[in-house]
């Protein structure tokens, strides 16, 4: 790479034999450590490290990406196949972009380390209120933005902060199944939160094996849907009330259950958490688990990263009880 990376906005997903980080460029290492919300050049740059050989290779990006600044970042996870899969894409606002852009400039790509391919996927044609992937499919969220009765804003337009909502409603999963051959969205059944208000402005999620959770931002108003074959007919599940109360600003898809760690009286991680099983629509208290980021990664039973503003220190390692 020509120049390092900007860390506030890149992202890794392991797929296969490979590491495949992708972020904003940055100049100078001065500018990367004011460059919270975006440094210069900033076009999109990349590496992959392999595993197998202990070796980095630059990532080339397709041509309707090169030009793009500052752009949206985010890993969603890898297939079965090997591709990693990024939401990418022009952030820059609505009317700025070109004619016949995706809702809020978000794109979905699929990389394939193996032969150094980018394919654009299919877009959803709604807005992206949230996303994760479970497996071979990715998930969306969507709904409608709403002040009282009234829709301010409905899944196929953009939100604007000057639209003063005051609910969330008729939540749906768009589902696109990368292990089809030629691959589609499928949408699941609306969901009407008991409180609207708490999944305001947007709700988060988090995949499961086979199933995607929703949530509003501290951990409440739960639910959770399959994404697989009955995505269309099967029912939401609504969880219980978590066993502790607590703010969680750390939910984490981990294989069956979905991890949410409680912030205590601070911000970062440092308390009791809870694990939700959509097998059995269940929770189970964990001990305490201290997380010094919002931005963890999750894999059997340990927590990892690295340390929020310090991107040159060493990353940490948190074991989770069960």
């Amino acid at each position: 790479m020509e120049h390092p990376l900007n860390p506030s906005s890149t992202e890794a997903i392991f797929a296969g034999d490979n590491a495949v980080l992708v972020g904003g460029s940055c100049e100078t290492l001065a500018e990367i450590e004011d460059s919270s919300n975006g440094c210069e050049p900033g076009t999109y740059a990349g590496a992959t490290f392999s595993l197998e050989s202990g070796s980095w290779t630059p990532v080339e990006f397709p041509a309707e990406l090169t030009d793009v600044a500052n752009g949206h970042t985010e890993a969603l996870g890898a297939t079965s196949d090997g591709r990693a899969v990024f939401i990418l894409g022009d952030r820059t606002e609505r009317d700025a972009r070109p004619e016949g852009a995706p809702l809020e400039g978000k794109e979905f790509w699929a990389y394939n380390a193996a032969d150094s391919t980018w394919v654009a996927l299919p877009l959803p044609g709604v807005r992206v209120d949230a996303a994760c992937q479970s497996g071979d499919q990715v998930v969306v969220v969507t709904g409608e933005i709403r002040r009282g009765s009234d829709v301010l804003v409905p899944p196929d337009e953009e939100f604007s902060s000057e639209d003063d909502p005051d609910g969330y409603g008729a939540l749906t999963l768009r589902v696109l199944d990368l292990s089809a051959a030629e691959p589609t969205w499928a949408e699941s059944s609306a969901l009407e939160p008991a409180d609207p208000f708490a999944l305001m402005p947007s709700p988060d999620v988090a995949c499961g094996d086979g199933y995607a959770l929703v949530h509003g931002g501290s951990g409440n108003e739960v639910h959770a849907h399959s994404t697989g074959e009955g995505l269309a007919t099967d029912e939401w599940v609504t969880a219980p009330d978590q066993p502790i109360d607590g703010s969680f600003p750390v939910v984490l898809g981990n294989g069956p259950d979905v991890l949410f760690l409680d912030a205590g009286s601070g911000i970062m991680p440092s308390g009791p958490g809870v694990s939700y099983s959509f097998a059995t629509n269940s929770w189970i208290e964990l001990p305490d688990v201290s997380v010094p980021t919002l931005d963890a990664v999750v894999a059997n039973d340990a927590i990892t990263g690295w340390p929020a503003g310090e991107p040159s220190s060493s990353p940490f390692f948190s074991e989770i009880g069960r």
